[in-house]
């Protein structure tokens, strides 16, 4: 009905208005009236409402106000609502529940900045009866307006508008915002125009015109509850502050950029923060090549998996403080185009990604930083970090850098690395470059002061065992502590394939290590004296369906004994009538499908043992080659040949004859030591971990062979009087670990500690039967 009554008073004023000109045409006067002043009238009831008369007002006093129609309105009274240049209904906002415009009236603002701002009480705005035609700030026009839940601003114009910041600020309740008619073509400021929208489930701002805009700092900052935004006809050709532009959009599931023109933007520090629900971001067009801050960025942008940032041009960054902080799901992460050269702060850079888990940033210079606490606090999955460009010469602070880096098994530092703080952090454990070994408290102390010696990459022990020593009261317990690593290593609840062998004939252990890496089996030694020991052990851990391989006959073990396995699992013997037709059966089981072949010595072991390592299958042989022997070798013709130790080992003879068959390598040492050395270096050139067994006495290295092929290092023979040979090939090698099988009687702990470098205060990990 109101507006109906404002439609015909409308038509009445245009009929009164219409004159007829000297040329008989009719021309239109002012479309509403404009007689009488403006006032506003504040009623007890919350009612702001607008009139004219043609009466004089006092300002703010309380009175009545009589239209130029006689209608009286009473309440507080402001006078010269139009031109005023403060709000005059300030210290009554709190007050206000409906803004509205008499039916006849139209109010004519300059400027509407703050005008309904802080009516945190305003349910109900009225637009129509507004001409916004000479308005150019609308800055904080309904700002913290928090109980307005419906607002169609549509009818405004605003063809001459410049400022919108903080248009629709804190509009918390708001779920209706229509704003598809306004006219955007001069505003050239929309910072935090709909920030704490945070109701708002959809916007349309498509119609928007944005060629002039300067700064969109925060425009959607907080609008919590939108799932989609059309921005494909922004034009950001001008724009140079996009910080806080998006923050906090937390329902945003995708975000199109495309065609945003970035060129001019100085500032991105909080763009994407929060956006918690996006689960991609393209901005491989934007242009950054003025962007000097970049701090939080992308902070909290929990979905997104992957982000390219690869042609980011951040020549003139200088802070990218938690830029990306609580990305908790980005597992890849392309930064190979960033130049930090410029950057003071990378302030918690790249706290809780936590499923990172490899970070490539050598290229990162970093000169002029000063600040990088908590930079990679966190990254709970992160297992390589590469930051071996980085110069710490100017950093004060670098707290909590490594914090939470659990994961971490390699790190490459530089030179340049030349501060560290007390409480930086790095995660506990010891520490190998291909030289030296340091605990993680021996790096915070000494790593800088050992400059440039101890730059490069550091790679860390599995699960922070570094040294671990298998051994029992004899060789039958001893092989049933490796037995135990096997296991924890393989992570195996039961084993499906064993391999049992005589403590007293190694010849047949050693030929079944190839057996035993075909079969994924550990090699356990048995006696008649150890045998209840033994089958109890082996029940427990055995798979009734799996498979016992017995290596030998009955005099190397008894028939008695094959009965006790029997009625644990199922059991082949594999035997010949000497050690070399019980290799040759051994072979034929495991099977002939590598492509190399080694040759050993089936009298003295040390060299064999050594190989056992390696997973390939080992020919013992004496003299000169059997029938049988050659029957094998001409079966297998075409196979690398390693011939193992030197020609007292493996005559001169036997390689003639078996260069028959194939191209032969002879592995030798100026003796077993060394010998063993050249072994590791010939199949283990990147191994991060190592068997050591004593050299000159075989019983408790027999079962280590199994255990080295599973953690795909060598066995090394070493002792007392040649540790100089072995410790030479550990410093620089990769090495960062050892299993030392046997007790101490030969390989003591010092000497172990000596060999592997580490510090005498190190404890190793007895694994005891």
């Amino acid at each position: 009905m109101r507006k109906m009554v404002r439609i015909l008073l409308i038509l009445a004023t245009c009929l009164s208005a219409m004159i007829t000109n000297q040329a008989g045409f009719i021309v239109s006067a002012e479309v509403l009236p404009t007689d009488g002043r403006r006032y506003a009238v504040l009623d007890g009831e919350g009612k702001l409402l607008f009139v004219r008369s043609s009466e004089t007002y006092e300002n703010n006093t309380v009175g009545t106000v009589t239209d130029i129609y006689g209608n009286s309105y009473t309440g507080t009274i402001y006078s010269d609502v139009e031109n005023t240049e403060t709000i005059p209904w300030a210290d009554k906002r709190s007050s206000i529940v409906s803004v509205e415009v008499a039916a006849d009236t139209v109010i004519r603002p300059r400027n509407m900045m703050w005008w309904f701002g802080n009516m945190i009480n305003l349910t109900s705005f009225e637009a129509e009866g507004f001409d916004t035609e000479d308005v150019t700030n609308m800055s904080h026009l309904f700002y913290n307006c928090r109980s307005l839940t419906f607002l169609d601003v549509s009818h405004f114009n605003t063809g001459k508008l410049t400022v919108a910041s903080s248009m629709f600020e804190g509009c918390r309740s708001l779920t209706t915002l229509n704003v598809t008619g306004l006219s955007t073509a001069h505003v050239y400021d929309m910072i935090e125009m709909f920030k704490d929208c945070e109701s708002l489930k959809t916007l349309i701002v498509s119609s928007f015109i944005t060629s002039n805009v300067i700064s969109m700092k925060g425009m959607f900052n907080g609008c919590r509850s939108l799932s989609g935004l059309d921005l494909s006809g922004f034009s950001t050709v001008k724009v140079t502050d996009m910080s806080e532009m998006f923050r906090n959009c937390e329902s945003l599931t995708s975000l199109d950029l495309s065609k945003f023109n970035t060129a001019r933007v100085e500032d991105t520090n909080e763009m994407f923060r929060n956006c918690k629900a996006l689960t991609s971001l393209n901005l491989s067009s934007f242009n950054t090549a003025k962007v000097r801050n970049m701090a939080s960025m992308f902070t909290n942008c929990s979905a997104l998996t992957s982000l390219d940032l690869s042609k980011f041009n951040t020549a003139v960054v200088t802070d990218m403080s938690a830029m990306f902080y609580g990305c908790n799901s980005l597992s890849d992460l392309n930064l190979s185009s960033f130049d930090t050269s410029n950057v003071v702060s990378m302030d918690g850079i790249f706290a809780n990604c936590k499923a990172l888990k490899t970070l490539d940033i050598d290229h990162f210079a970093t000169g002029k930083l000063e600040n990088m606490a908590f930079a990679f606090y966190g990254c709970s999955a992160l297992e390589e970090l590469h930051i071996a460009g980085f110069n710490t010469s100017k950093v004060t602070d670098m707290s909590s850098r490594f914090t939470g880096n659990d994961s971490l098994l390699e790190i490459r530092l530089s030179e340049q690395f030349s501060k560290w703080s007390d409480n930086a952090y790095f995660p506990e454990g010891y520490w190998k470059n291909g030289r030296l070994i340091k605990s993680e408290q021996e790096l915070y102390d000494n790593y800088t002061s050992n400059l440039p010696d101890w730059a490069g990459t550091w790679i860390k022990t599995v699960k922070n065992d570094y040294i671990k020593r298998a051994f029992g009261a004899n060789r039958y317990k001893t092989a049933l502590a490796v037995t135990d690593v096997f296991m924890e290593v393989t992570q195996k609840e039961k084993l499906s394939t064993l391999i049992i062998a005589s403590g007293n004939s190694f010849a047949d252990a050693l030929a079944g290590s190839y057996l035993a890496a075909v079969k994924e089996a550990p090699i356990i030694l048995v006696n008649d004296t150890n045998l209840i020991r033994v089958t109890a052990y082996v029940s427990e851990r055995m798979d009734p369906e799996g498979m016992i391989y017995i290596l030998g006959g009955g005099t190397a073990v008894s028939s008695e004994i094959k009965d006790q396995f029997e009625e644990i699992a199922n059991v082949k013997r594999l035997q010949g009538s000497n050690r070399y037709l019980t290799n040759l059966e051994i072979l034929k089981e495991a099977g002939m499908d590598k492509d190399a072949i080694l040759v050993g010595t089936g009298l003295n072991f040390a060299d064999s043992l050594s190989a056992s390592a390696t997973g390939l299958p080992i020919l013992l042989v004496k003299d000169s080659l059997t029938d049988e022997q050659k029957r094998f070798m001409s079966e297998n013709r075409g196979k690398k040949i390693y011939i193992l130790g030197g020609t007292s080992a493996v005559s001169s003879a036997v390689e003639r004859q078996l260069k028959n068959y194939g191209e032969t390598e002879r592995l030798e040492g100026s003796n077993r030591v060394a010998t063993s050395v050249k072994i590791a270096e010939k199949f283990f050139p990147d191994a991060m971990v190592a068997v050591l067994a004593y050299s000159h006495d075989f019983p408790d290295g027999l079962c280590g062979g199994a255990l080295a092929y599973r953690l795909d290092g060598p066995v090394l023979l070493t002792r007392a009087e040649n540790k100089a040979i072995t410790k030479s090939y550990v410093k620089n090698s990769s090495l960062g670990s050892a299993v030392v099988t046997g007790g101490m009687t030969k390989l003591d702990d010092a000497l172990v500690k000596e060999i592997m470098g580490v510090s005498d205060n190190y404890v190793i990990r007895y694994y005891y039967r």
